[in-house]
């Protein structure tokens, strides 16, 4: 087994290889600078350490079982930047839908084999259902919220208001962080079996689809390939080599994560702590 993984990962030009990570760490460079937009009123905020946030973060989601790594994103930006956890939550929930709402999106347009007309009407819904969240979280309550739970609940409305302020350069970003990210894994697909680019999205989705679910293993070993397999089988890819190409694709796409992920570490522990001013 391992030897034919070698060999499939070796089958791969190295320019495609280069080409899958440039693409991926150019996600990473999106999502950071969407941080950094988003945050931009907080002392502490620079693009070097929101996209150290990003690659940590990124990596704990792609290692940890269960989704847990979301974690990560709200805690560290409340101990790099001192982010409230509320607002830092609030922002990873807006995150998330924008996400939802660009995949499915792209998924009805690319691969549902509907009419047009349907198509249409579920672009509609998607957009109309996060325009009225967003007009949700900021209009003002009438209501005093003092007692709990009330009060926190619309402590975290106010924090997804402040969290979706830009909201038409978040979709911007999240459309092209999308684009960009199923192309790349589409493009390793094809290229490992051979196959059209369409063939390759189909993967992708089966692939993205498991992995926003919080029913996987530790690294999303398992969930993501069987997902991606089962999505390829009326594209008549058979499932066993699906299984085995999307367990390549998945280890080009945790290389990426978990060495930009060090790198960012190491540049954070050979950085000098900032100096603060002695007492006098």
């Amino acid at each position: 087994m391992t030897a034919s993984l070698a060999q499939d990962f070796l089958a791969l030009p190295w320019m495609v290889v280069v080409l899958a990570i440039l693409g991926l760490v150019l996600t990473y460079l999106l999502r950071s600078w969407r941080v950094c937009r988003e945050f931009k009123q907080f002392p502490k905020m620079r693009f070097g350490a929101a996209l150290q946030v990003v690659l940590w973060h990124n990596a704990s989601v792609n290692v940890m079982p269960f989704r847990s790594g979301e974690a990560a994103f709200p805690w560290l930006l409340n101990r790099r930047f001192d982010i409230s956890l509320t607002r830092a939550t609030a922002s990873l929930l807006w995150l998330r839908i924008q996400d939802a709402c660009v995949v499915l999106m792209l998924g009805v347009w690319v691969l549902a084999d509907i009419e047009l007309l349907l198509r249409v009407l579920l672009s509609v819904g998607l957009v109309v259902a996060a325009l009225l969240f967003a007009k949700w979280s900021r209009a003002t309550s009438t209501t005093p919220f003092t007692q709990w739970p009330w009060k926190y609940v619309n402590g975290f409305r106010q924090a997804l208001a402040e969290s979706n302020a830009h909201s038409p350069e978040g979709w911007w970003v999240t459309l092209a962080n999308w684009l960009i990210k199923l192309s790349v894994q589409a493009m390793l697909f094809a290229s490992l079996l051979q196959v059209g680019f369409q063939t390759g999205l189909a993967g992708t989705f089966g692939a993205e689809l498991a992995a926003v679910t919080p029913l996987q293993g530790v690294a999303g070993i398992g969930s993501y390939e069987a997902a991606s397999a089962a999505a390829m089988l009326p594209w008549g890819v058979e499932w066993s080599v699906g299984l085995r190409t999307a367990l390549v694709v998945h280890l080009v796409v945790l290389f990426s994560a978990l060495s930009c992920a060090a790198i960012a570490g190491l540049v954070s522990a050979l950085t000098p702590a900032p100096q603060t001013d002695a007492g006098t």
